[in-house]
């Protein structure tokens, strides 16, 4: 028995340390790193009617109380400079939404978290004014708190591609 069942241990061990490793020894930098569960994933779809496409980028902006300035005020005439941040990222089958955690009137397009799913499964980890979170339509993510750059996103969204 000990025969058949230490092969297959160690089969387990080495494929499991293969998988994190594989994201261990990339360049990416990243607070948080995991998988949703089938539950998180299909809340995850139905809250940004995401459906087609392999990966949604949430950007977030976290608590004005766990900012050290009025991290909200920038929402009103931010589309002109996310424009810009999202052509000059490579997001091809991306799905791009914005998430607050507060409720502002009169933008359209910005998502609410009004259960505080996202607030109390993701970025209460780590607190910081704003973060990003990319999942591929698996559940794989990665996950940086704080001000995140273009080439953040692209070397995210390609990673996770590659997990698919």
């Amino acid at each position: 028995m000990l025969k058949t069942v230490f092969p297959t241990i160690l089969l387990i061990v080495c494929s499991l340390s293969y998988g994190q490793n594989n994201l261990e020894n990339t360049d990416l930098k990243y607070d948080f790193a995991g998988k949703l569960s089938t539950d998180e994933l299909k809340f995850t779809k139905l809250q940004f009617d995401w459906d087609s496409e392999d990966i949604l980028i949430v950007n977030y902006t976290q608590l004005r109380t766990d900012c050290h300035f009025d991290n909200h005020t920038h929402k009103i005439n931010s589309g002109k400079w996310w424009r810009k941040f999202y052509s000059e990222t490579d997001i091809s089958n991306s799905l791009v939404v914005f998430l607050c955690s507060e409720k502002h009137e009169g933008i359209k397009g910005l998502y609410v978290d009004r259960t505080n799913f996202f607030l109390k499964h993701f970025f209460s980890r780590k607190k910081s004014c704003f973060a990003v979170l990319i999942i591929n339509k698996n559940g794989d993510y990665l996950q940086f708190n704080g001000h995140y750059s273009e080439e953040q996103v692209s070397n995210y969204t390609q990673y996770l591609k590659s997990l698919l």
